[in-house]
């Protein structure tokens, strides 16, 4: 027989009862788990957190709360603004001296011509400096009389110095134009009235400092920017033939003669009112800390292996009081 006998055969439907009972309780303990997972849901849903966190949720409702118009003002009220500090202009620098003016009076046989040959401008600056309708001014009438021929001109709203000098006169800088005006700044404003030297005038200027090369020829202006160099010109680079002297520009002290760690010889020259001239490129020094040198003084020459620049040349610039000045400012090259 098999594995049970025939008494021993289990009651019918046993087995399908006991499957059924085995499906049922893994059913309520499914729901069980769910019901508890629901319920700590619940629990963390409705339940206050913990002191911090309420604490945090409390401050975040009142930075986000409304604030009514009136308390922002009171309580957010602008301090008051400080008056900003007026910009102090930048002193002129230029060796352009003021325009001289000489006053004349007008003879019975004087016209505008013969008074301009005279004093050597042209009748057109004599009319327009004085105002004068006509060819001839009134006999015994006083006139100014300008040092060189030049323009009147009326500054327009949106004019600087530097476009009128572009425009009238490109050998001036605007501190020259200022200079030579008797301005104290380079500031002007609509209305004004300026005097433009003519182009290729004589003008006037302090001879404190000279061209150092002669015959050199300026390659490099102040503050052009080279991409070769990643460098900006702190003066005026001076090509010449090599073998061709350095002079001295000014009267003054040598303070320094060395070499850079590109191996660029130069000298610095102490004058007086705090300039300083520097020159760098220099071959061949002939002067050593402590020399008192006077303008026109040979320094050094310019070499053949003076290129940082392309060709032969050296590298001039100015400073006083270790603020720095366009050497065109100072010199005619």
């Amino acid at each position: 027989m098999g594995r049970y006998s025939y008494d021993d055969m289990p009651p019918e439907g046993y087995r399908e009862r006991r499957e059924s009972s085995k499906r049922g309780t893994f059913v309520i303990a499914f729901v069980g788990i769910l019901l508890t997972l629901i319920a700590i849901i619940v629990y963390l849903m409705y339940t206050p957190r913990n002191a911090e966190a309420a604490a945090y949720e409390e401050e975040s409702t009142v930075i986000t709360e409304p604030v009514p118009a009136e308390t922002a003002a009171v309580e957010e009220e602008p301090e008051a603004a400080v008056p900003a500090e007026p910009s102090v202009p930048s002193p002129i620098v230029s060796s352009v001296q003021p325009l001289s003016i000489t006053e004349y009076t007008v003879s019975d046989d004087d016209t505008l011509q013969s008074i301009a040959e005279k004093f050597g401008i042209t009748a057109a600056t004599v009319k327009e400096f004085n105002a004068i309708d006509g060819v001839k001014a009134v006999p015994g009438t006083v006139i100014r009389i300008p040092e060189y021929s030049g323009t009147l001109y009326t500054v327009r709203e949106g004019d600087t110095l530097s476009s009128i000098v572009q425009s009238y006169n490109p050998e001036l800088s605007a501190n020259d134009l200022a200079a030579v005006n008797g301005l104290d700044t380079t500031e002007i404003k609509a209305g004004d009235e300026i005097f433009i030297p003519a182009f290729g005038s004589d003008i006037t200027r302090d001879n404190s400092f000279a061209s150092p090369v002669e015959d050199g020829k300026v390659i490099r202006h102040r503050g052009e920017y080279y991409m070769d160099k990643n460098e900006t010109v702190e003066g005026v680079v001076i090509a010449a033939t090599p073998g061709t002297a350095v002079l001295s520009a000014s009267d003054g002290t040598v303070r320094r003669v060395g070499m850079t760690a590109e191996r660029r010889r130069y000298i610095e020259i102490e004058s007086a009112d705090e300039y300083t001239a520097f020159y760098m490129d220099i071959e061949n020094p002939l002067v050593k800390s402590g020399d008192t040198v006077e303008q026109g003084s040979v320094i050094g020459m310019i070499g053949s292996s003076s290129k940082y620049y392309g060709e032969p040349a050296i590298l001039f610039s100015i400073s006083q009081g270790g603020i720095s000045i366009d050497p065109e400012d100072m010199i005619v090259f």
